[in-house]
């Protein structure tokens, strides 16, 4: 009889360590889908009409990017900018 009442803490520890892990996982995945809840009901959407459209297949023909003197920071305060820059 004393094998049997050993091992009872032993299997009622995994029970509660298994409870508790899954109670815990209930819960953070309640979160989440609450957060995706409110986010769907909070935020506008930014659909605007004729922004449907899609381009033609050729679409696009060519690609290029070009900066005229743009300058930069790397700090909201007190900024430093990096030197002006062209590029095409």
């Amino acid at each position: 009889m004393t094998v049997m009442t050993d091992r009872l803490p032993a299997a009622f520890n995994t029970v509660m360590s298994q409870l508790i892990s899954g109670y815990t996982q209930l819960e953070t995945s309640l979160g989440s889908i609450a957060r995706l809840r409110d986010f769907e009901r909070d935020v506008v959407p930014e659909a605007k009409e004729g922004e449907d459209l899609e381009p033609p297949p050729s679409w696009p023909d060519r690609g290029q990017i070009e900066f005229r003197h743009v300058t930069v920071s790397h700090k909201l305060v007190n900024p430093v900018p990096i030197p002006t820059v062209s590029s095409s």
